[in-house]
């Protein structure tokens, strides 16, 4: 099975900050931004900073967030930790991965949230080493599901995975690995559990890894917020059997806090789960009677290309303004014109033409799918000229529906 993933890179950001601003005078640019993508503004507004939903962290070392100003205001909320690698209640020690995926989440930084849910409680769980993949990873993971029910978690945050070094890419079904298991049991007993897709895109595995899987798993890619769309190494999907991986992505280069007191941008999907991870807690505090699967629903549903998914993106990154029902739903911004019996045309409505050489974000998300669910093909382009996109109907043999998105619009046309 092949899958085909075009991206036209713009070298100038669609957010309207340029390469200068990784510089580390303006951490604060990202630090605002990485929020602000999502909606935070709108949290901000409803006062939803995750306040009444507790966060089990699972990850390889949480040193320095017991001194840390980022963590100043949530040490009060730190409910319980354990090292189930060392049988010890201190977490504050081993890598600082740890310590940046939660300040992802809650974190402050000179009064700018690095992460969406600041008032959270949190369980924090070191559950193994960073420099290797021993089996004995996927075990202390599944101890940790345990403690994290009898402890009362409603998320769990795994920046962590599995791949190359034990499975088969036919493994990432959801069913076959061990931690995939574990990940399920925490389904079960009510727990939302949010993942990272993986840092495999540029590599020879690609796709992503487990209990990111795992179908009722919260998988989080990741985009490059200098442009907008996939980060080069943020993972791929389908899963192993064609679902839909990731379910939604979020910035992979952010500002995170370091266990020396500081601050410092870093790369990787391990830092868009967080930031999910801090939506869901507001989302979860706005409806506190919803349950997990419900959540991860209404997450996949914010997500800014839905209904329209792929399998770089999942359907997009979620925003917060989603829940406010005073915006409006956007207007059409593009038709499907049959072109004789030779192609289909997409056609930029021509209110938006007036766009078109204005701006350099102007991209259009398709895919192609098979009567069974399946992409077969799947692109981001930039929208240069009215007639945006030739589909030759030779192409289309075996497919069932083409799906575009466009400014917020997304529509779709059936093939007789």
């Amino acid at each position: 099975m092949k899958y085909l993933f075009v991206i036209i890179a713009i070298s100038n950001a669609i957010y309207g900050f340029s390469q200068d601003w990784y510089h580390p005078e303006n951490l604060t640019n990202l630090a605002k931004h990485q929020t602000s993508r999502m909606g935070g503004d709108y949290f901000s507004q409803m006062n939803l900073t995750g306040k009444g939903i507790r966060i089990a962290v699972f990850d390889a070392g949480f040193k320095g967030v017991d001194t840390h100003p980022a963590f100043d205001h949530i040490r009060n909320n730190i409910v319980a930790t354990y090292d189930f690698t060392k049988k010890s209640e201190n977490v504050y020690r081993g890598h600082w991965h740890g310590t940046a995926v939660l300040s992802n989440i809650a974190g402050i930084m000179d009064n700018i949230l690095l992460g969406l849910a600041p008032d959270a409680e949190f369980l924090l769980a070191i559950t193994e080493k960073a420099y290797s993949e021993p089996f004995w990873e996927e075990e202390t993971w599944r101890q940790a599901v345990d403690w994290a029910y009898e402890n009362g978690a409603n998320i769990i945050n795994s920046s962590l995975g599995y791949g190359k070094h034990r499975y088969f890419q036919e493994n990432m079904d959801g069913q076959k690995s061990f931690v995939a298991k574990a990940a399920q049991i925490a389904a079960e007993k009510g727990i939302l559990v949010i993942n990272s897709a993986g840092n495999e895109g540029e590599k020879a595995w690609k796709m992503l890894i487990t209990p990111s899987d795992v179908e009722t798993v919260l998988c989080v890619g990741g985009i490059d917020p200098d442009t907008g769309i996939k980060s080069n190494f943020s993972s791929f999907g389908p899963s192993a059997d064609g679902r839909l991986k990731p379910n939604v992505c979020a910035n992979s280069t952010t500002v995170a806090a370091k266990p020396n007191g500081k601050y410092k941008i870093v790369n990787g999907t391990s830092f868009s789960a967080p930031l999910v991870t801090g939506f869901a807690a507001c989302v979860w505090q706005a409806h506190p009677n919803l349950k997990a699967v419900d959540i991860f629903k209404l997450i996949q549903k914010a997500g800014e290309l839905y209904p329209y998914f792929d399998y770089a993106h999942g359907y997009g990154v979620p925003n917060a303004f989603y829940f406010d029902k005073s915006v409006q739903q956007p207007s059409q911004t593009f038709e499907f014109i049959e072109d004789n019996e030779d192609s289909i045309k997409i056609v930029i409505s021509n209110e938006f033409l007036p766009l078109i050489g204005k701006s350099n974000n102007l991209r259009l998300f398709y895919h192609l799918q098979k009567p069974s669910g399946i992409l077969s093909e799947y692109a981001v382009i930039e929208v240069f000229q009215k007639e945006a996109l030739t589909i030759p109907k030779e192409k289309l043999e075996g497919i069932k529906q083409i799906s575009v998105h466009f400014l917020g619009y997304t529509s779709s046309y059936e093939i007789n």
